[in-house]
Protein backbone atom coordinates (compact mmCIF):
# COMPACT_ATOMS: atom_id res chain seq x y z
CA UNK A 1 0.00 0.00 0.00
CA UNK A 2 2.16 2.69 -1.36
CA UNK A 3 1.49 6.52 -0.56
CA UNK A 4 0.06 8.37 -4.30
CA UNK A 5 1.75 11.68 -2.91
CA UNK A 6 5.08 10.41 -3.36
CA UNK A 7 4.55 10.37 -7.34
CA UNK A 8 2.78 13.33 -7.64
CA UNK A 9 5.72 14.73 -5.37
CA UNK A 10 8.26 13.37 -8.00
CA UNK A 11 6.24 14.83 -11.29
CA UNK A 12 5.30 18.46 -9.99
CA UNK A 13 9.63 18.33 -9.28
CA UNK A 14 9.93 17.04 -12.77
CA UNK A 15 7.19 19.26 -14.60
CA UNK A 16 5.88 16.23 -16.59
CA UNK A 17 2.02 16.44 -15.05
CA UNK A 18 0.51 15.17 -18.80
CA UNK A 19 2.71 12.24 -19.07
CA UNK A 20 1.49 11.80 -15.47
CA UNK A 21 -2.41 11.93 -15.81
CA UNK A 22 -1.89 9.44 -19.48
CA UNK A 23 0.15 6.95 -17.54
CA UNK A 24 -2.31 6.75 -14.72
CA UNK A 25 -5.57 7.13 -16.67
CA UNK A 26 -6.32 10.06 -14.83
CA UNK A 27 -8.97 13.05 -16.05
CA UNK A 28 -6.80 15.31 -18.36
CA UNK A 29 -8.21 18.15 -16.98
CA UNK A 30 -7.13 17.98 -13.82
CA UNK A 31 -4.42 20.04 -12.08
CA UNK A 32 -2.39 18.96 -9.31
CA UNK A 33 -0.90 20.53 -6.14
CA UNK A 34 1.34 19.11 -3.00
CA UNK A 35 0.56 19.91 0.65
CA UNK A 36 2.87 18.21 2.89
CA UNK A 37 1.00 18.72 5.77
CA UNK A 38 0.08 14.80 6.60
CA UNK A 39 -3.58 12.90 7.02
CA UNK A 40 -3.51 10.42 9.34
CA UNK A 41 -5.38 7.04 9.76
CA UNK A 42 -5.78 5.42 13.12
CA UNK A 43 -5.06 2.25 13.80
CA UNK A 44 -9.15 1.23 14.09
CA UNK A 45 -9.72 3.00 10.78
CA UNK A 46 -6.08 1.29 8.69
CA UNK A 47 -6.71 -2.12 10.48
CA UNK A 48 -9.12 -2.85 13.36
CA UNK A 49 -12.37 -2.91 12.39
CA UNK A 50 -13.18 -6.28 10.62
CA UNK A 51 -14.40 -5.36 6.93
CA UNK A 52 -14.60 -1.92 7.38
CA UNK A 53 -11.03 -1.01 7.72
CA UNK A 54 -9.15 0.39 4.91
CA UNK A 55 -6.88 -2.73 4.69
CA UNK A 56 -9.88 -5.02 4.41
CA UNK A 57 -11.02 -2.99 1.69
CA UNK A 58 -7.82 -2.51 0.11
CA UNK A 59 -7.92 -6.56 -0.22
CA UNK A 60 -11.02 -7.44 -1.10
CA UNK A 61 -11.23 -4.80 -4.06
CA UNK A 62 -7.98 -6.62 -4.96
CA UNK A 63 -9.13 -10.20 -4.94
CA UNK A 64 -12.49 -9.10 -6.20
CA UNK A 65 -11.59 -7.09 -8.88
CA UNK A 66 -14.97 -5.32 -8.06
CA UNK A 67 -15.11 -1.12 -7.36
CA UNK A 68 -15.91 -0.45 -3.45
CA UNK A 69 -17.32 2.47 -2.14
CA UNK A 70 -16.43 3.84 1.74
CA UNK A 71 -16.96 7.01 4.02
CA UNK A 72 -14.32 7.51 7.08
CA UNK A 73 -14.83 10.12 9.46
CA UNK A 74 -12.26 12.83 10.19
CA UNK A 75 -11.28 15.29 13.37
CA UNK A 76 -10.39 18.21 13.55
CA UNK A 77 -6.69 17.23 13.58
CA UNK A 78 -6.92 15.39 10.16
CA UNK A 79 -7.15 11.95 11.66
CA UNK A 80 -9.23 9.42 9.95
CA UNK A 81 -11.01 7.94 13.31
CA UNK A 82 -12.69 4.95 11.14
CA UNK A 83 -13.95 3.71 7.18
CA UNK A 84 -16.88 2.58 6.91
CA UNK A 85 -17.80 0.04 3.21
CA UNK A 86 -20.53 0.85 1.66
CA UNK A 87 -22.14 -1.68 -0.94
CA UNK A 88 -19.68 -3.43 -3.42
CA UNK A 89 -20.30 -2.55 -7.08
CA UNK A 90 -18.54 -3.72 -10.26
CA UNK A 91 -15.40 -3.04 -12.50
CA UNK A 92 -15.82 0.81 -13.40
CA UNK A 93 -18.96 1.24 -10.80
CA UNK A 94 -20.34 1.94 -7.68
CA UNK A 95 -22.57 4.51 -5.45
CA UNK A 96 -21.76 5.96 -2.23
CA UNK A 97 -25.42 6.95 -2.10
CA UNK A 98 -26.57 3.15 -2.62
CA UNK A 99 -27.85 1.33 1.08
CA UNK A 100 -27.13 2.99 4.07
CA UNK A 101 -23.21 4.43 3.79
CA UNK A 102 -24.18 8.08 3.57
CA UNK A 103 -26.66 7.94 6.38
CA UNK A 104 -24.72 6.01 8.42
CA UNK A 105 -21.38 7.85 7.86
CA UNK A 106 -23.82 11.09 8.65
CA UNK A 107 -24.90 10.06 12.33
CA UNK A 108 -21.36 9.16 13.01
CA UNK A 109 -20.03 12.32 11.82
CA UNK A 110 -22.09 14.23 14.16
CA UNK A 111 -22.60 12.51 16.84
CA UNK A 112 -18.09 12.40 16.87
CA UNK A 113 -18.15 16.17 15.84
CA UNK A 114 -16.13 14.89 13.03
CA UNK A 115 -16.30 15.48 8.82
CA UNK A 116 -17.08 12.98 6.29
CA UNK A 117 -14.34 11.80 3.98
CA UNK A 118 -15.48 9.63 0.91
CA UNK A 119 -13.35 7.03 -0.92
CA UNK A 120 -12.96 4.10 -3.60
CA UNK A 121 -11.36 1.88 -5.61
CA UNK A 122 -10.00 1.35 -8.56
CA UNK A 123 -9.16 -1.36 -10.84
CA UNK A 124 -5.85 -1.75 -12.43
CA UNK A 125 -4.04 0.59 -14.47
CA UNK A 126 -5.69 3.51 -12.69
CA UNK A 127 -3.77 5.05 -10.38
CA UNK A 128 -4.80 6.62 -7.10
CA UNK A 129 -6.15 9.70 -8.70
CA UNK A 130 -9.48 11.00 -10.24
CA UNK A 131 -9.94 8.58 -13.54
CA UNK A 132 -10.62 9.41 -17.04
CA UNK A 133 -13.82 7.88 -17.29
CA UNK A 134 -16.56 10.12 -18.27
CA UNK A 135 -20.51 10.14 -17.68
CA UNK A 136 -22.23 9.11 -20.56
CA UNK A 137 -24.41 10.45 -22.32
CA UNK A 138 -27.53 8.02 -21.55
CA UNK A 139 -26.76 8.60 -17.50
CA UNK A 140 -26.95 12.34 -17.75
CA UNK A 141 -30.42 12.41 -19.57
CA UNK A 142 -31.98 9.50 -18.31
CA UNK A 143 -30.35 8.89 -14.63
CA UNK A 144 -32.53 9.36 -11.77
CA UNK A 145 -29.61 9.72 -9.21
CA UNK A 146 -29.15 12.84 -7.67
CA UNK A 147 -25.73 13.19 -7.72
CA UNK A 148 -26.11 13.37 -11.79
CA UNK A 149 -28.96 15.99 -11.26
CA UNK A 150 -26.57 17.84 -9.43
CA UNK A 151 -23.62 17.37 -11.56
CA UNK A 152 -26.00 18.39 -14.55
CA UNK A 153 -26.56 21.46 -12.69
CA UNK A 154 -23.10 22.39 -12.07
CA UNK A 155 -22.23 21.91 -15.58
CA UNK A 156 -18.89 20.33 -14.41
CA UNK A 157 -19.41 17.34 -16.97
CA UNK A 158 -18.54 19.89 -20.02
CA UNK A 159 -15.55 19.93 -18.94
CA UNK A 160 -14.50 17.17 -16.60
CA UNK A 161 -14.71 13.60 -16.08
CA UNK A 162 -16.94 11.32 -14.02
CA UNK A 163 -14.82 10.93 -10.44
CA UNK A 164 -13.91 14.57 -10.12
CA UNK A 165 -17.55 15.51 -11.10
CA UNK A 166 -19.17 13.22 -8.50
CA UNK A 167 -16.30 14.06 -5.45
CA UNK A 168 -16.67 18.00 -6.36
CA UNK A 169 -20.87 17.87 -5.94
CA UNK A 170 -20.92 15.21 -3.59
CA UNK A 171 -18.19 17.36 -0.81
CA UNK A 172 -20.94 20.47 -1.10
CA UNK A 173 -23.31 18.76 1.19
CA UNK A 174 -22.46 19.41 5.62
CA UNK A 175 -20.70 17.26 6.84
CA UNK A 176 -19.00 16.19 3.98
CA UNK A 177 -14.91 17.18 4.33
CA UNK A 178 -13.27 18.20 0.60
CA UNK A 179 -11.08 15.11 1.45
CA UNK A 180 -11.05 12.29 -0.69
CA UNK A 181 -8.97 8.83 -1.09
CA UNK A 182 -8.92 6.78 -3.97
CA UNK A 183 -7.45 3.25 -3.11
CA UNK A 184 -5.80 1.31 -6.66
CA UNK A 185 -4.97 -2.28 -5.04
CA UNK A 186 -3.93 -3.71 -7.92
CA UNK A 187 -0.82 -0.69 -8.54
CA UNK A 188 -0.40 -0.73 -4.92
CA UNK A 189 -1.42 2.59 -4.65
CA UNK A 190 -3.22 4.55 -2.11
CA UNK A 191 -4.18 8.20 -2.05
CA UNK A 192 -5.93 11.27 -0.16
CA UNK A 193 -6.26 14.50 -1.61
CA UNK A 194 -8.31 17.80 -1.63
CA UNK A 195 -11.34 18.07 -3.87
CA UNK A 196 -11.01 21.95 -5.13
CA UNK A 197 -12.35 24.05 -7.42
CA UNK A 198 -11.72 24.62 -12.00
CA UNK A 199 -10.32 20.74 -11.75
CA UNK A 200 -7.38 21.03 -8.77
CA UNK A 201 -6.64 18.23 -6.61
CA UNK A 202 -4.23 18.44 -3.68
CA UNK A 203 -2.62 15.71 -2.35
CA UNK A 204 -1.72 14.60 0.81
CA UNK A 205 0.90 12.24 2.73
CA UNK A 206 -0.73 9.96 4.23
CA UNK A 207 0.42 8.14 7.71
CA UNK A 208 -0.21 5.60 10.58
CA UNK A 209 -1.24 7.14 13.92
CA UNK A 210 -2.51 5.73 17.39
Amino acid sequence: MKDFSLEVRSTLASGVTDRFLRTWNADPALRLRLDERPVGISRKAMSGNGKHSLESIYADALHTKNDIPFAGIIDKKNVVREFMRGDTGCAGYWDWRAGTLISSATTRARTAGGRITLGHTHQKGYGAICSDAVISADELLFSKRAIIEEIRMEGTFTRYCADYCELHAMTKHAPMSQYAWILSPAEEQTGVFEIGNEGMITYHPWKSVK
